[in-house]
């Protein structure tokens, strides 16, 4: 596998901290030692803040394993999660993605 990169060169995404991440770093609590960190642009802030009220009412489905918070800046729309098993955490931000895509669908659609 000649064409591969190197580990060492590989960029990857931006780290927690680094002055790439467009987000302040999140300490990860103890007993959660998982975390992803998402930000999407929507059209304006009025749509970021209706995602996210929209959004936030859900519950988690598995509250003792992942916490999940909202918060909207602008039109940007950014939700940081923690979990404590990495199935955990991938279940909740799928989940979320497809949350989402549902509410840019639906304010799109009554936009027309």
């Amino acid at each position: 596998v000649a064409d591969r990169p190197s580990r060492s060169s590989r960029r990857g995404p931006p780290r927690p901290g680094s002055q790439r991440w467009p987000w302040p770093a999140i300490m990860a609590s103890e007993g959660r030692p998982y975390k992803f960190d998402m930000e999407v642009q929507l059209a304006s802030e009025q749509a970021a803040q209706m995602v996210r009220t929209s959004l936030a009412v859900d519950e988690e489905l598995q509250p003792e394993k992942v916490t999940r918070r909202f918060k909207s800046e602008g039109a940007a729309l950014r939700v940081a999660f923690e979990a404590t098993e990495l199935r955990a955490l991938r279940a909740s931000v799928s989940a979320t993605y497809d949350m989402l895509a549902l509410a840019t669908k639906t304010l799109a659609e009554f936009a027309a």
